[in-house]
């Protein structure tokens, strides 16, 4: 089955890349997590991706297993190659299996809390930007180029110097499918059973369940059942 997927030289790249990420993956589990855990090896780095950590990484699983959390491997052939960041100043929460996609970035200023749910996937080159809070429930998909930020990143004030633009946290329910190129700013809250559609900029939370949500700013125009990949 899986050369049906890809070509020869496709899985003799992909051999390549884990063993030249195996020195730096061994590093990452044994620098970052406690010793019980960091002795499974639940964390695979690519060797390529950036990693800044100041503040706190860590898993709330159940149950570790070897490899758990890729970072930094699948590529997407439509979207232009380019090195991967993690970057936390804050904590980074991993509650169960993830995949992220090479080129994507995930950044954690200081104080804030970014959680990822279990079956956390980005397919590659997309970014999540945490000042405050954001929040993935279970079963998360994000395609690429896709941008989740809860802060304008500047702060803008009236003339009495009250700040106008406060961070606002961002809540992503279970089982959330977000199309390419969409955005999900500061106090959206996107429900369980939802499609995102692609290029859409999400920013409400009166978003309804089991729906398709499109749109600039995005809405809920459709009744959905179920999502498949």
């Amino acid at each position: 089955m899986i050369f049906k997927l890809f070509t020869f030289e496709d899985i003799q790249r992909m051999k390549l890349s884990w063993i030249l990420s195996l020195p730096k993956s061994i590093w990452f589990n044994f620098r970052y997590l406690p010793f019980n855990q960091a002795i499974k090896l639940p964390f695979a780095i690519s060797y390529d991706t950036k990693c800044h950590i100041r503040g706190r990484v860590e898993i709330r699983a159940k149950e570790l297993k070897p490899f758990m959390i890729h970072y930094g491997f699948h590529e997407v052939p439509i979207v232009e190659k380019s090195i991967g960041l993690l970057d936390v100043s804050g904590t980074l929460i991993f509650n169960g299996t993830a995949y992220v996609g090479r080129g994507s970035r995930i950044v954690v200023h200081k104080g804030a809390v970014c959680e990822l749910g279990n079956r956390f996937a980005i397919s590659a080159a997309s970014f999540v930007y945490c000042y405050k809070h954001v929040k993935f429930g279970t079963n998360v998909q994000l395609s690429w180029n896709d941008l989740i930020m809860d802060s304008d990143s500047h702060a803008i004030f009236d003339e009495s110097d009250k700040r106008l633009n406060n961070d606002k946290e961002i809540l992503i329910g279970n089982d959330v499918w977000i199309a390419c190129d969409c955005k999900v700013l500061k106090g959206a809250m996107l429900p369980n059973n939802c499609v995102v559609g692609a290029n859409s900029i999400v920013t409400s939370k009166q978003l309804e369940e089991s729906t398709l949500v499109t749109g600039t700013p995005a809405k809920s125009v459709r009744k959905i059942s179920k999502w498949e990949i």
